[in-house]
């Protein structure tokens, strides 16, 4: 029926008899169109940032495993029960202790000028070794951890302080002293090196856990949390 000539023909004439009627199909037909598109692009964009947000500040993190009842810390003995638990080794996950808190760094500056302070600064303490198991992105220092006296530094972190490596950084405890360390490396924000202990978090701080112990003021083997991936075992099923 539509190879018809007469059909395309009445068609025609219909469309020249009601210009405005066809004028006014066109555009709210491109307009629909349009908004479509937008929608399409607007969503991808979003979901595309998104997804680069959760991997600069989270990366294999799944969960962060705390305290319960109001307590400042785990202890040894929760954190062993924790990672040896029965299903973990099943499902295939795997856990990362860690000290962590939210500290005011420094920059004391050079002789004759004055340094730059930032509040909320996240500072975790990690052993290195387990930790770049737990991510890949700190593969390079399972070899090169920072020693008691040296911090490794978020880039937002080192932009917001001026730092370069190299430099003095003073990290103020939690009795509000201030103990330094020298900046052994700037890196880029993905996964544990970009984690944000809350949205205000202005950057982010690593040290080694037996130093970051002391800043927070956390007994010998107790961590702030433990943190968690999702399993790498294909055939294990979350209930």
């Amino acid at each position: 029926m539509l190879k018809s000539g007469i059909i395309w023909k009445m068609a025609w004439n219909h469309l020249r008899r009601q210009k405005l009627h066809t004028a006014l199909s066109v555009v709210g037909g491109s307009v629909g169109v349009t908004l479509i598109i937008a929608a399409v692009v607007f969503y991808q964009s979003f979901d595309y940032s998104g997804k680069l947000w959760v991997n600069a500040h989270f990366g294999p993190i799944e969960w962060e495993l705390v305290p319960a009842d109001g307590n400042p810390s785990l202890t040894g003995e929760q954190v062993r029960q924790i990672v040896g638990h029965p299903g973990s080794q099943t499902a295939g996950i795997a856990y990362l202790p860690v000290v962590k808190y939210s500290a005011t760094a420094i920059n004391p500056g050079t002789l004759g000028q004055a340094g730059e302070a930032a509040e909320r600064m996240t500072v975790l303490g990690l052993d290195f070794a387990s930790a770049s198991a737990f991510d890949p992105g700190l593969e390079g220092f399972r070899e090169a951890a920072p020693r008691d006296g040296q911090a490794v530094v978020s880039e937002p972190a080192a932009r917001l302080l001026g730092l370069v490596p190299g430099d003095a950084l003073g990290i103020m405890d939690v009795r509000n002293e201030v103990v330094y360390f020298q900046v052994a490396a700037i890196v880029e924000e993905r996964g544990i090196t970009g984690y944000r202990d809350g949205s205000l978090s202005s950057g982010t701080i690593l040290l080694n856990e037996r130093v970051a112990r002391q800043l927070a003021g956390l007994p010998d083997g107790e961590y702030s949390s433990v943190f968690a991936t999702k399993p790498a075992n294909p055939n294990y099923v979350s209930g």
